[in-house]
């Protein structure tokens, strides 16, 4: 039998489950019966007793040894889609959600409310403090977040962040499922690029919801983090890019070199990203090593 509602994962690291603004702001707004679980995934190192629990919760699930974010949104998805759930939502710990947002997924989840066959994902926008995280679009050279905040299918290149989004399984499943090859760092662009590549597409929400961004800065990275980021960026226009995509990456990066050379721009490491460039270069024209994870 197929729940009508969605199942919701929230995956925690590093905070106690009521301290979690992502599962106190849920419960808070949550009705009997309008999700088909609500699932917990604790990825705190060392924890290794039960903490206190928000009512609501069906499942808690712990990984003190921390496998990241990709193996706790596969095993869910395969769960989900084992007990006839269609759509998953996954929330990181930190956003907020709101009945607004709660309502508008329901509407589509259970049909009121109908969207195109093709449609993968559903995203709201995030924002921190505010500023717009996602999603977003190419714009040039650039990233930039999506400004028209009106519902409806999204044109064009298009990705996200996770937190929030609601995926259909039966779609996901057809793009070759969760890209477990990228356990935290990348994934929410992994996610949106093998969408993209099988041909699927996001709607985006009308609701806003508040997410603290721990990496708003790259500026103030430490240099092994900026190090670890620019190899993602490099495996993933490798692996689920396309030609344009590589290319797009190289000319980005040579941009970002001039700006530091000339002092706009500045980072942890001039050298790294001037490495990087030349990498991302080798990558755009077919000669390179392929970037190990």
């Amino acid at each position: 039998m197929t729940s009508s509602g969605p199942g919701v994962l929230v995956v925690l690291h590093g905070t106690e489950p009521t301290a979690s603004p992502a599962l106190s702001s849920l419960v808070s707004v949550l009705r009997p019966g309008e999700v088909a679980a609500l699932l917990v995934q604790d990825n705190t190192e060392g924890r290794t007793s039960r903490p206190s629990m928000p009512d609501g919760v069906t499942t808690y699930v712990q990984r003190p040894d921390n496998p990241g974010l990709a193996v706790a949104y596969a095993e869910t998805a395969r769960r989900l889609r084992s007990e006839g759930v269609a759509w998953m939502v996954v929330l990181d710990q930190d956003t907020v959600v709101d009945r607004a947002y709660v309502e508008e997924v329901l509407a589509i989840v259970d049909g009121r409310q109908q969207v195109p066959a093709d449609v993968a994902v559903l995203l709201p926008r995030l924002t921190d403090r505010g500023r717009v995280l996602s999603p977003h679009r190419r714009v040039r050279l650039r990233t930039r977040a999506v400004d028209d905040p009106r519902p409806g299918p999204a044109t064009g290149w298009v990705s996200h962040l996770n937190s929030g989004s609601v995926l259909r399984l039966e779609a996901l499943e057809a793009a070759g499922g969760i890209p477990e090859g990228y356990p935290l760092d990348g994934l929410d662009h992994a996610i949106a690029a093998s969408l993209r590549r099988a041909g699927l597409r996001a709607w985006l929400l009308g609701s806003t919801l508040e997410h603290r961004l721990s990496l708003l800065d790259r500026a103030t990275l430490p240099r092994e983090r900026l190090a670890a980021i620019l190899t993602t960026e490099e495996r993933l226009a490798d692996q689920l890019g396309t030609p344009g995509d590589r290319a797009w990456l190289a000319a980005r990066r040579w941009v970002g070199v001039a700006l530091i050379a000339v002092r706009v721009r500045t980072t942890p490491s001039a050298a790294l990203e001037l490495r990087a460039a030349r990498r991302a270069t080798a990558l755009a024209l077919g000669r390179h090593r392929r970037p190990q994870p």
